[in-house]
């Protein structure tokens, strides 16, 4: 550190306060530099209990996985089923429709602007989420 101090340190007679500051400064960059190199490639080793207990959970999530698909698809169609005919049409024209301005031609015909259309989905998929979760805690 002493040589890089002298190299680029400042230069001249009454800069006793702006080299302590710099040498400092260098100092800290070194020692941060030296802890970054110590930790960065430390690997965490994890007790076999845990191990085990990890595995365990991923492997019931993966077989809760296989099963809820087909239960969720059901209680989604069973919300879907539920709703009126007018916020369904606005449900399928936002995830069926492949004309991009469905839902504009739809606030058009309504006489509402974009943002309550977007407001009414926002609360119908809230309204269906709610149905799937109800549903999906039913079963188990």
């Amino acid at each position: 550190m002493a040589l890089l101090a002298w190299k680029k340190g400042p230069r001249g007679i009454h800069v006793n306060e702006p080299f302590l500051a710099f040498c400092l400064a260098c100092a800290k960059r070194i020692a941060m530099a030296e802890v970054r190199k110590k930790y960065r490639n430390r690997a965490q080793q994890l007790s076999e209990e845990t191990i085990a207990s990890l595995a365990d959970t991923v492997a019931l999530m993966e077989q809760r996985e296989m099963q809820e698909p087909v239960a969720r698809i059901s209680a989604l169609q069973n919300g879907m089923d539920s709703l009126e005919p007018a916020p369904r049409r606005l449900l399928e024209l936002r995830y069926s429709s492949k004309d991009q301005t469905a839902l504009q031609t739809e606030a058009k015909a309504t006489g509402k602007s974009m943002d309550a259309i977007y407001k009414k989905l926002e609360r119908l998929r809230t309204l269906l989420r709610d149905c799937v979760t109800r549903k999906s805690h039913f079963s188990e």
